[in-house]
């Protein structure tokens, strides 16, 4: 290559560039020279990394230090340059510089280059890279299980060596499957760094289940990695139940007996019950008849006795003893024995109780004496057949030693009109002994009613009245009056009646009666119903009450006579038509001849007239006439007395 009209000056420029050239580095005019950077002490999270300035530019050099990346292609001063300082130009080189790289990420490649800043830009090393150590996890091992129980063991595990980074969590973990895992629940943690190599640690687990096989491996956190040790298995030890036999039976009663067993070696677990079951059928259980203890048991052979109550006498019973360990319950061999026979005594229940409205006294005879002391003997009574000592009773304490014995018993606040049921009985060594089953009905006191007079009362009518003079056993529920055609009236005649609730005794009452008719003969009573059924007072006979009636004079004006009539008292019924009935063919006139009337209810006592004209009789005519009545039951009533009169103008 040719190169013309150089000048010193570009000659020296063009010097410069051929030398960079040759270190492959691109330089600036006065721009300082770097070397390539070295790397030692490589660790997992840190390095030391040295440069130096083999030459110095023409300026003062305003930074210099060390670019890091993780890539070639990212070499740039920023903010995460690391930065030395300033240097003089008039430093004489080489200045060497170092640096301890920290916070480095394990097993990860890096790339490093010295720098320089000056007024005239900026210079670089060439790039050099290197590695940081591999990151390793600590050093762990599952140890053997001891201490093996039925439902317990030890388990241990060792941390060996220190990983690359600090130890957050270690233990144990175990199940019935094979590897677990920190995911299961049955696990042993300690949260805690661990600085000390080997570290052995241990944990008692419980609650297994006998006679089962559980994996178990030891594991340690570390920068959130799980790292566990061997797989290693252990296997619980089984249950052995306690040894029981069944013991003799003695004390043997008509109702109860001892029985024994003894417990004559310890089982896996300690004891928590005890005792001694018996039946009917053999090889009884804890569902039959059973008396138990409860509580452990620490010294063997233990021999115990326990009671049998509420047997049934002259009966052959199985039992044998058991003993219940960890849930599970373990029996003797079956043994039996049988009750004692026994007689009770002969007992009674005596007629002829003596009874009244609410009270009765009744009688029972012990005729003789059974095979043990009499504790009781009494009567019982019921409304129901065969009463029994768990309802109403009468009771004596203590053994009876001559016989025969008759007692009472007094029996008060009975229902009256109810019938009972009463026996007699006896209780013998723990059995009651009945008498046969009698019965008594109680008395009933009947209200007392009785039937009062009868009389009128003006405008009114007829009145009846009547009296309760007691009540009786049962609430009165109704009073009243009946009356009727015939003796003896019942409620199924006629009946005026009110609610019998709440009176006192003895109680007045009255109706009046209005509407039987004529004057025939009424029978009246009084009457109560009580208890749903219904008494009466004595029967009265009663006649309807007519009206007073009369009959005026007469007096002749011009060619009228003015007839008279008085209503002298009212009667049963009342006056619905009055006035004056004549006849001059009859001496007894009635409204079947003629009758000068007034249709309304009069006012009691009244005096009336009524006027007729000779005209209307007829001359020559011997006239009779009399007051009448008719009442509202249809009956028409006249005066006892008639007047006369005659008209006049005959012919000789």
């Amino acid at each position: 290559m040719k190169i013309k009209n150089l000048t010193y000056s570009g000659a020296m420029m063009l010097l410069l560039a051929v030398s960079a050239c040759r270190d492959n580095t691109v330089l600036a005019p006065g721009v300082p020279t770097l070397a390539k950077p070295e790397v030692s002490d490589i660790e997992n999270f840190q390095a030391t990394v040295s440069g130096s300035i083999s030459k110095m530019g023409s300026a003062d050099i305003t930074q210099h230090g060390f670019i890091l990346a993780t890539s070639k292609d990212d070499k740039k001063i920023d903010d995460k340059a690391i930065k030395k300082g300033t240097i003089s130009r008039t430093t004489p080189p080489p200045i060497p510089f170092t640096e301890t790289l920290g916070s480095l990420a394990p097993g990860t490649e890096y790339f490093v280059w010295a720098y320089a800043s000056t007024a005239e830009g900026d210079a670089f090393s060439e790039a050099v890279s290197f590695k940081t150590e591999e990151a390793f996890s600590p050093g762990l091992t599952t140890n053997s299980a001891d201490n093996i129980t039925h439902n317990a063991a030890r388990l241990k595990g060792t941390l060996t060596s220190k990983g690359t980074y600090p130890i957050t969590e270690y233990g144990l973990v175990w199940a019935t499957s094979a590897n677990p895992a920190t995911s299961v629940t049955t696990k042993y943690s300690v949260k805690n760094n661990v600085t000390n190599f080997p570290t052995a640690f241990n944990t008692t687990v419980s609650n297994l289940s006998p006679n089962t096989t559980y994996n178990f491996r030891a594991y340690v956190i570390s920068n959130g990695v799980t790292t566990y040790g061997a797989n290693t298995t252990f296997k619980t030890t089984a249950i052995n139940p306690p040894a029981i036999a069944t013991g003799n039976a003695d004390n043997i009663t008509v109702s109860s007996a001892r029985l024994g067993g003894t417990l004559t070696t310890a089982g896996t677990v300690a004891i928590t019950e005890r005792g001694v079951v018996w039946s009917t059928s053999a090889n009884p259980t804890t569902t039959h008849g059973k008396a138990s203890i409860s509580g452990n048991v620490t010294t063997f052979p233990n021999n115990y006795t326990v009671n049998a109550t509420g047997l049934t006498l002259n009966t052959t019973y199985n039992y044998r003893a058991y003993v219940i360990s960890n849930g599970v319950t373990t029996y003797g061999e079956n043994k039996t024995f049988k009750t004692s026979e026994q007689f009770a005594p002969a007992i009674r229940t005596d007629d002829g109780p003596k009874v009244g409205e609410n009270v009765a006294t009744a009688w029972g005879t012990l005729t003789a004496k059974g095979s043990h002391p009499i504790s009781e003997y009494g009567l019982c009574w019921n409304t129901s057949a065969n009463p029994t000592t768990s309802h109403t009773k009468k009771s004596y304490s203590g053994d009876v030693t001559t016989f025969p014995k008759q007692f009472d018993a007094f029996m008060e606040n009975l229902n009256p009109g109810t019938t009972y049921h009463y026996r007699a009985y006896v209780i013998m060594n723990g059995t009651t002994t009945y008498g046969e089953n009698k019965s008594f009905t109680t008395g009933v006191a009947e209200p007392r009613v009785t039937t009062g007079d009868i009389f009128s009362i003006s405008g009114r009518g007829t009145v009846m009245t009547g009296t309760v003079n007691s009540q009786g056993s049962f609430p009165i529920t109704e009073i009243g009056i009946v009356y009727g055609p015939t003796n003896n009236p019942t409620t199924s005649n006629t009946k005026l009646s009110k609610s019998g609730s709440g009176v006192t005794f003895p109680h007045n009452y009255d109706f009046v009666v209005q509407g039987f008719g004529g004057t025939g003969a009424v029978y009246f009573r009084a009457y109560v119903i009580s208890n749903g059924k219904t008494y009466y007072g004595t029967s009265k006979i009663a006649r309807a009450q007519a009206p007073g009636l009369s009959t005026g004079t007469h007096s002749l004006s011009g060619s009228t006579y003015t007839l008279r009539g008085s209503i002298t008292s009212a009667g049963t019924h009342a006056i619905r038509e009055y006035g004056i009935v004549w006849s001059s063919t009859s001496n007894t006139p009635t409204t079947s001849h003629n009758k000068l009337s007034v249709t309304a209810t009069p006012s009691v006592p009244l005096n009336f007239t009524r006027t007729i004209t000779i005209s209307t009789i007829g001359s020559c005519r011997s006239v009779t006439y009399r007051a009448y009545a008719i009442t509202t039951d249809g009956t028409t009533h006249y005066a006892s007395t008639t007047g006369s009169f005659g008209t006049g103008g005959c012919v000789n």
